[in-house]
């Protein structure tokens, strides 16, 4: 069996990978939606959705894995080598009333990843910006803190 971290390191952050089940190779199933590679399918599905809420009008566009400088009073959070720290997001979100929206689709975290997300989105959260978590039916989900 394999550990919490060890599959999200080895099939969830990997859209290459293949997974052993009972012994067998199972190929994972396509990622790829509109010419991107996503990390998970919940990701893709979100992807969907929000292709489909601009076919429908209320989205102007949005982007994927949208990479944001962390700062503390102003000031760059550093990593241990010296280099900024960023917190990807999932998507951010372009209504047509001018309004942005930021939303993460997160799975199943433990242990070290899910410290170190954790940390980044108060960071985030600090700075300012609204994150709404999204859960698998693609609404927000309220989260207890």
């Amino acid at each position: 069996m394999m550990s919490g971290w060890s599959y999200w390191k080895e099939y969830a952050f990997n859209p290459y990978s293949t997974k052993v089940d009972g012994g067998q190779v199972k190929p994972k199933p396509s990622l790829l939606y509109n010419g991107t590679v996503y990390t998970n399918e919940w990701e893709m599905d979100e992807a969907k959705r929000l292709d489909r809420w601009i076919e429908a009008g209320t989205v102007v566009r949005w982007e994927y894995q949208v990479p944001i400088p962390l700062t503390i009073a102003g000031r760059p959070v550093l990593t241990r080598t010296g280099r900024q720290m960023k917190y990807i997001l999932d998507f951010r979100v372009y209504f047509v009333d001018g309004t942005e929206e930021w939303r993460e689709v997160k799975g199943r975290l433990s242990g070290h990843a899910f410290a170190l997300w954790w940390m980044k989105w108060q960071v985030v959260k600090n700075m300012g910006h609204t994150v709404v978590l999204i859960g698998r039916d693609g609404q927000p989900v309220e989260w207890a803190e």
